[in-house]
């Protein structure tokens, strides 16, 4: 019954572990997403308009910016993806043209939702401050 009950709780452990480490992996590649298409509008964005949901949005992005993601810790986190789908959505409107990107961030607008259940939530927070600064 002993080794049972442990044979039990390790599969469950290892099941938990793995779970977890799907989680991190679906955010970090949305962030890598995110930040490649952060890459390619940059040239075309007009960040004197953005700086107001730059400096927001960097508050919460650690040891670099919105612009250059760099650490793998900003990759796997939730808050950082919050917060480039939401410069991302102040963002796009700004960029005409350029197809490829627009359909990206349409990918990116379906997916962020399941990253977490409280993602949605999250954004609309964040999206009211970003407002009432603007």
């Amino acid at each position: 019954m002993v080794w049972l009950n442990k044979h039990a709780s390790q599969l469950i452990d290892h099941n938990l572990q793995r779970k977890d480490k799907e989680y991190v992996m679906k955010i970090e590649k949305f962030n890598e997403d995110a930040a490649s298409l952060h890459k390619k509008l940059r040239p075309f964005a007009n960040e004197q308009a953005m700086q107001h949901v730059t400096d927001y949005v960097n508050q919460y992005i650690s040891h670099t910016d919105i612009w250059t993601m760099k650490f793998k810790m900003n990759l796997q986190n939730a808050e950082v993806a919050t917060m480039q789908i939401l410069h991302l959505t102040f963002l796009m409107p700004q960029i005409e043209g350029h197809e490829r990107e627009w359909a990206k961030f349409r990918e990116l607008q379906e997916v962020f939702p399941t990253l977490s259940d409280f993602a949605e939530a999250q954004f609309s927070l964040h999206y009211e401050r970003v407002k009432k600064l603007i």
